[in-house]
C-alpha cells in the first residue's frame, strides 16, 4: 500500500528498521548515549493531524490506502530526537553520541501507544540500574505514571 504524501526518501538519522511511512502511521524506537550507554525509549507519529481533521477522517481511506491529504500531513520524524527536554540538551551538546534505532512500526494510534508503553516495561525504564546504582534510563515516566517503585531488584515484580 502506498499513502499519498509520503517523503519515504527523506533524510534520517534513524536506524534498525527502514522507516516507512508509506505503510505505518508511526514507529517506536530507542535512542541510545553511547559514552554511557544511559538510553530513552519512545514514539512518533509519521502522520499528524492538519487541524482540519472531521468526523471519520481519524483513518485513512481503506479502498484506497491513502492518507487524505486534507486531514493529514507527514511530521518531522527524519530529524526527531526524543521528546527528553534532560535528552535534548545532551544531543546538541554533543549529536555524534547518540544513536538512533527503530525497534517496531504500527499502522494505528492505537498499536502504537501500546507497543511505546511495551517496550517501555521491556527496557525497565523506570527500574534499570547501572553498576553504580545510577538510573539507566532519560526515561521520566510510563504513560501517565511518573514515579520510580521502591524496590531495587526487578525480581521483586
Amino acid at each position: 500500500s502506498t499513502y499519498r504524501g509520503s517523503r519515504a526518501s527523506m533524510k534520517h538519522h534513524w536506524k534498525g528498521l527502514t522507516p516507512n511511512p508509506s505503510k505505518y502511521f508511526g514507529f517506536t524506537y530507542v535512542i541510545n548515549e553511547l559514552s554511557t550507554s544511559k538510553y530513552y525509549v519512545g514514539k512518533k507519529q509519521f502522520w499528524i493531524s492538519s487541524g482540519k481533521v472531521k468526523k471519520g477522517s481519524l483513518r485513512p481511506n481503506k479502498l484506497g490506502a491513502a492518507w487524505n491529504p486534507l486531514h493529514w500531513k507527514e511530521s518531522k520524524w527524519g530529524s526527531y530526537t526524543g521528546s527528553s527536554k534532560e535528552l535534548n540538551i545532551l544531543i546538541k551538546a554533543n549529536p555524534k553520541d547518540f544513536h538512533y534505532m527503530i525497534i517496531g512500526q504500527y499502522t494505528c494510534k492505537a498499536d502504537l501507544v501500546y507497543a511505546e508503553c511495551k517496550a517501555q516495561f521491556d527496557y525497565s525504564v523506570m527500574v534499570a540500574r547501572d553498576e553504580k546504582g545510577d538510573r539507566s534510563s532519560y526515561n521520566k515516566q510510563i504513560a501517565a505514571v511518573r514515579f520510580m517503585p521502591p524496590w531495587k531488584d526487578r525480581e521483586e515484580l
